[in-house]
């Protein structure tokens, strides 16, 4: 079985999509259906109930979605532990919105870069709505959003910074008048 059907898998069954699975993996659609029947013909299971326009999980997909979690992170440690011996090597796929990418992160990088140099980082900008579905499905390993906390049993979540927020009017916008509080 390849990794791939196992990461096309995991994405389905998080987001319950094939089409949100094929834009965020960047495969067609027909991809990610044959990456499923595949994996089905192999186990000789249904992994999805197919409920109109809506995708389950089956209990055996349930069964196999622990699996899968499991083998990819082993993929993505043997990955870190075989380069470099004790030093952590490889590539570091990230993710923030261009505010932060400009602003905030080159400092927060520049460390990382000192502390992990056989780590090569690789930087996409988006968008903080698309981003935990990215890190979820393996599209990027961290990322870094502008969000209050929230929690995911699927992810790690830790706060960095508590971001300051003000708003800015015009001496004569109405706003300028209120109270502040």
């Amino acid at each position: 079985m390849e990794l791939r059907y196992l990461q096309t898998f995991r994405t389905v069954a998080r987001l319950l999509s094939v089409t949100q699975t094929a834009a965020v993996l960047h495969y067609a659609q027909s991809s990610v259906s044959d990456h499923i029947h595949a994996m089905e013909d192999k186990f000789g299971v249904k992994l999805f109930d197919r409920l109109g326009k809506r995708l389950v999980l089956t209990p055996s997909g349930h069964r196999l979605l622990d699996y899968a979690d499991h083998m990819i992170r082993l993929t993505e440690e043997a990955h870190l532990a075989l380069p470099g011996g004790e030093e952590p090597a490889g590539t570091l796929v990230l993710s923030a919105p261009e505010t932060l990418c400009s602003y905030r992160l080159p400092p927060v990088l520049q460390r990382f870069r000192q502390h992990f140099p056989q780590v090569q980082l690789s930087f996409r900008p988006n968008v903080c709505t698309h981003l935990r579905q990215m890190v979820t499905a393996g599209e990027v390993d961290v990322a870094f959003l502008l969000e209050t906390p929230l929690e995911d049993p699927h992810l790690i979540i830790e706060p960095l910074v508590v971001e300051p927020l003000v708003v800015v009017v015009s001496p004569e916008h109405r706003l300028a008048q209120a109270k502040r509080s």
